[in-house]
């Protein structure tokens, strides 16, 4: 939508040059390709973009496109241009959005304003339904009325911002900042609306029924309009929701029996909370401590506590440095935790001595930790991967005395890596397996997260922590960047 956004503004700003049609053709085409290029050739901006190039060519060359084929044809330049888009769920959104958006403007045409004010949004909603279940176990009808005011706003802020960054203007940036203010205040709102959303386990059963549901409504809206044909449809409608409530497709995430694992906004640093199925919980990490604040303080204990823990099966400093233990002490204060995990090593630090000091303190258990220790959970297996005393005694960087963890549960396995680099790797070759999710070693750092690594573990899906002034990430063409921000990874494993 933003390119799309771009790209009207510059047109009408190369309509007003009184430009030749070719010229604004060849202008335009130029700026459309610097900006993509700038954004990194994301799935969904070039699908955009290859469009409206698409059209533009149509202008020129005076000929009429089919919708259906124009949209076919973005998909295959997007296609040839990065074959592992298909595997981008953005770009199967992108495609299905904008198909589902040019299927409703014509068909919908001539109908009463109001009815084409909703009609995009609400058949782009219904197409992309099947995909937001199966990847996010989330569809959110709310998006139909939000739609009609973040759309203004986004057109708004997106050319504002663009040209306060050309231009050096203060006050243009203002402006678009003030709409993006109000974008996400439109979203909080309807995030926040009840029964705006429809909330289910990700996968392919709510896939089904989603795309069940759009069946029906394609049936409805085909049938000939009598009064007792839509009536008899629409309970069948009726009818449908109820039995997949009564199967619990639609069974809220917040009390499925899952493994459920929070990464903590603490800037630079890692703090990870899991909450095995029965509600018990494990810490890794507690986040910095330092003149910007106790992360442990300011982030991780108000988070437990708004989440209903009262005391913590487990705690893992994974190794003695400060953006990792700092925030530490302070949840050993709020909380009882019953042993605490650490490498085990001596170390000169004022800082790390006083958590040990706290734990000690506190009365919880200390065990440092070995290759082949196991914490069993409600199902859940807590193992340590590394290091081992031989390894542990020959290191003189601490990151990779790193506790390193194996998370599993059913056929899930989560491997917490630390600050661990490549020669930790390089050790622990052959014997991890692959993983469904890895929470990426220091970082994202150079010295981490070797291409032989991940040719071994092919996670599913990377997490980077990592704050806005610390180490720059690297992107791998095999793991994600999550960023810093809040969130919490589900999975619904298959246990017995």
């Amino acid at each position: 939508m933003h390119v799309g956004f771009f790209a009207a503004w510059l047109n009408v700003l190369l309509v007003r040059l009184r430009l030749s049609s070719r010229a604004r053709f060849a202008a335009g085409a130029l700026a459309m390709l610097a900006y993509v290029w700038l954004l990194g050739f994301p799935a969904p901006a070039t699908r955009s973009a290859a469009m409206l190039a698409l059209l533009d060519i149509a202008k020129l060359r005076q000929r009429v496109v089919a919708p259906r084929g124009l949209v076919a044809l973005a998909a295959l330049c997007v296609m040839l241009g990065d074959p592992w888009a298909v595997q981008s769920i953005g770009a199967w959104l992108s495609v299905a959005a904008v198909a589902a958006v040019i299927w409703a403007g014509r068909a919908t045409e001539h109908y009463p304003r109001s009815v084409r004010l909703v009609a995009p949004a609400a058949a782009a909603t219904l197409l992309t339904a099947p995909i937001t279940a199966y990847a996010f176990g989330t569809v959110a009808p709310i998006g139909v009325v939000a739609n009609l005011v973040a759309i203004p706003l986004a057109g708004l802020a997106v050319p504002g911002l663009i040209v306060a960054l050309l231009i050096s203007s203060s006050w243009l940036a203002a402006g678009a900042g003030l709409c993006l203010a109000l974008l996400d205040l439109v979203a909080k709102e309807a995030a926040a609306l009840p029964g705006g959303h429809f909330i289910m386990i990700a996968g392919w059963r709510a896939a089904a029924i989603w795309t069940g549901v759009l069946v029906v409504t394609w049936w409805l809206w085909n049938a000939p309009r009598r009064r007792w044909i839509v009536a008899a449809r629409l309970a069948l409608i009726a009818v449908l929701i109820s039995w997949t409530t009564l199967f619990h497709a639609f069974t809220r995430i917040s009390v499925c029996e899952c493994l459920t694992v929070h990464f903590l906004d603490v800037g630079q640093g890692d703090a990870v909370a899991l909450q095995s199925p029965a509600g018990r919980w494990v810490l890794i990490d507690g986040g910095p401590r330092g003149p910007q604040g106790d992360a442990g303080r300011r982030v991780v204990v108000p988070f437990l506590r708004s989440h209903g823990a009262t005391q913590l099966a487990a705690i893992v400093a994974t190794h003695a440095h400060l953006d990792h233990y700092g925030g530490l002490p302070a949840v050993l204060d709020a909380f009882d935790p019953a042993f605490v995990l650490e490498p085990g090593q001596p170390v000169p630090d004022a800082g790390y001595l006083g958590f040990l000091g706290a734990v000690e303190a506190d009365g919880a258990q200390w065990r440092p930790a070995r290759r082949g220790d196991r914490l069993e959970l409600d199902g859940v297996t807590i193992e340590v991967v590394s290091p081992d005393s031989a390894w542990v005694a020959t290191q003189a960087d601490i990151n990779e005395e790193s506790v390193i963890l194996l998370v599993t549960y059913g056929t899930t396995r989560l491997l917490f890596a630390g600050d661990a680099g490549i020669p930790t790797e390089t050790h622990l070759a052959g014997r991890v397996g692959r993983v469904t999710l890895l929470k990426v070693g220091h970082h994202g750092s150079r010295g981490a997260t070797s291409d032989r690594w991940l040719d071994e573990l092919q996670p599913a899906d990377a997490v980077i922590s990592v704050g806005a002034r610390g180490k720059k990430p690297l992107r791998s063409p095999r793991a994600g960047n999550a960023g810093a921000a809040p969130g919490a990874w589900r999975h619904r494993a298959s246990h017995r």
